[in-house]
């Protein structure tokens, strides 16, 4: 319960009692011991994955976010609070990044898999798989900020750079071969051919591509 107090008084202001006014705010302290366990739940959540969790102001200004987050970007956090995006991105990828904000407040819908390049805090490059929702204000039905999660991928990108690198030496290689090379399935069937296995067979690529060997 709460109470409220205050004095009672006479004509000439003299003190003759109070008058005390109680409340049942049971339910309020209820809910404020609810709403403190969810958020420290969710907090528990949001400091337990490696992902990073975000939240931003409709200028791009950090309001929250995880330690992942703080991990990710190479920042402690007491430098990373009321930073805006463009700290961490070149001219380009702020665009991008000022594109999707845009899109996501334009339509309020969430947006999926946007890439973008960052650059952390010792001026190391990093890749980064994001999701942008909007933030949505209940009353007003109107976007006030974005929250997002991202995951680095440096480590996809740089593989995917080094598959296609490798792919393209060794298609060099094959094309510049001066004997014919080919290739098969279980089948039987060419999949694929270089030019001197062309001109060694005095064909062509359509003729010879789909071709059965057994």
């Amino acid at each position: 319960a709460m109470a409220d107090l205050a004095p009672f008084t006479s004509s000439d202001e003299m003190i003759q009692g109070g008058i005390c006014v109680v409340r049942d705010v049971t339910a309020n302290v209820k809910a404020k011991k609810a709403l403190q366990k969810s958020e420290k739940k969710y907090r528990t959540i949001l400091e337990s994955i490696e992902d990073g969790y975000f939240e931003v102001d409709l200028a791009g200004h950090l309001t929250f976010f995880n330690n992942a987050l703080c991990d990710i970007l190479g920042y402690p956090a007491s430098e990373l609070m009321g930073k805006n995006y463009r700290a961490f991105v070149d001219a380009e990828n702020a665009q991008k990044t000022f594109q999707t904000f845009n899109q996501v407040f334009e339509t309020g819908k969430s947006l999926k898999g946007f890439d973008w390049e960052i650059i952390r805090k010792n001026g190391n490059g990093a890749y980064l798989d994001t999701s942008v929702s909007p933030i949505i204000d209940a009353a007003e039905k109107v976007v006030t900020g974005f929250r997002g999660v991202t995951r680095d991928v440096s480590e996809r990108r740089l593989m995917e750079k080094f598959l296609a690198e490798s792919e393209e030496r060794f298609r060099l290689i094959v094309e510049s071969a001066p004997v014919g090379i080919l290739s098969y399935d279980k089948k039987g069937i060419i999949q694929a051919c270089n030019q001197a296995h062309v001109d060694i067979n005095g064909s062509s690529f359509g003729k010879l591509i789909g071709f059965d060997l057994l």
